[in-house]
């Protein structure tokens, strides 16, 4: 880590650095298939052509139109899941990455919950989660690229239960990245 400091004037900031040990396990935050695994957006929310979508890009923009149909505003889907959950975080800041195929061997777990996706994006700037920002619930914001986590902090907690099964598995595995 290099720190730069200007030797002009004397040092007005104190620099504290600890360390820790990064967690093992990579939490990926992505509120288009959270909202598919907690059944909010069901099969019949798709377009009849979904099933012949492979590339994992097009089937993310495919699940935005029909999120953005289903709820004409971000508040009209809180109205529905609940209010955004923001992880409890005291540091200021968690550095993020947009997951590429490579990162999958790290052994991800998708996030379920889809009030705590929406929370974690309301905060972030790109893959840079602010603790202390004012949260942003456009949809713009809240239906970003998926963000993942290598920090203990984020966590998995339970999803709501199902209200509804269908063929689940073949939607949230196109979710994934090859």
């Amino acid at each position: 880590m290099n720190l730069l400091h200007n030797m002009s004037c004397p040092p007005r900031t104190e620099v504290v650095l600890q360390g820790r040990p990064v967690s093992p396990q990579v939490v990926t935050f992505e509120l288009c298939r959270a909202l598919v695994d907690a059944d909010y957006l069901l099969e019949e929310d798709f377009p009849g052509n979904y099933r012949q979508i492979t590339d994992a890009a097009e089937m993310r923009a495919t699940a935005r139109d029909a999120i953005r149909r289903k709820w004409r505003t971000p508040a009209g889907l809180f109205a529905i899941i609940g209010e955004p959950q923001y992880p409890e975080v005291t540091a200021d800041f968690l550095i993020g990455w947009r997951p590429l195929p490579q990162h999958y061997e790290l052994s991800h777990l998708p996030c379920a919950n889809p009030r705590l996706c929406a929370g974690v994006f309301a905060r972030c700037a790109g893959t840079l989660y602010l603790s202390r920002r004012a949260p942003d619930l456009t949809w713009e914001r809240l239906l970003d690229e998926p963000v993942a986590f290598d920090d203990p902090l984020p966590t998995r907690p339970e999803p709501p239960a199902p209200t509804k099964r269908w063929g689940w598995r073949n939607l949230a595995s196109a979710f994934r990245l090859p």
